[in-house]
């Protein structure tokens, strides 16, 4: 897709993993943006392990309910225009799960991790270089035993 004025940039409070590429062709959706199946067009999404933060329940479901957020913030704000139908929907309702903006909720989080004991967050790369230590200190001591 062009980037153009007229495209919605990425939803930038998503936590770590998911939800963002799903709220963003919703909001292209509510904005009346017209898709179109490329018939001789090829995509292909290689097989992967898990990355370490998308395994991380707790930020998925708080993905979650930012997308169900968003969902509803951006259905009100284009009601009336022209939005591209859901299959098999006659009519559309995207209710708040929560009853507050995406803002209110992540201050609310922010307040109730205060709150909760003190647990370490890694950045990716951080993780993998702590396996990668793990790892060859565990080749150190196979090759000492050896």
């Amino acid at each position: 897709m062009k980037k153009t004025k007229f495209v919605p940039a990425f939803f930038e409070k998503f936590v770590d993993y998911g939800q963002n590429r799903l709220e963003w062709v919703n909001h292209l959706r509510f904005r009346g943006f017209h898709f179109s199946l490329m018939s001789q067009g090829w995509l292909f999404h290689l097989k992967h392990t898990q990355s370490a933060s998308a395994a991380k329940q707790p930020l998925r479901a708080v993905n979650e309910k930012i997308e169900k957020i968003r969902e509803a913030e951006e259905f009100e704000k284009y009601r009336g225009e022209w939005m591209v139908p859901v299959c098999g929907q006659t009519e559309e309702s995207h209710p708040n799960p929560v009853g507050m903006t995406v803002e209110e909720f992540l201050e609310k989080q922010t307040q109730s991790q205060a709150q909760s004991p003190k647990t370490k967050r890694l950045s990716r790369d951080q993780e993998l270089a702590e396996k990668f230590a793990k790892k060859r200190e565990y080749m150190k001591r196979k090759k000492m035993h050896e």
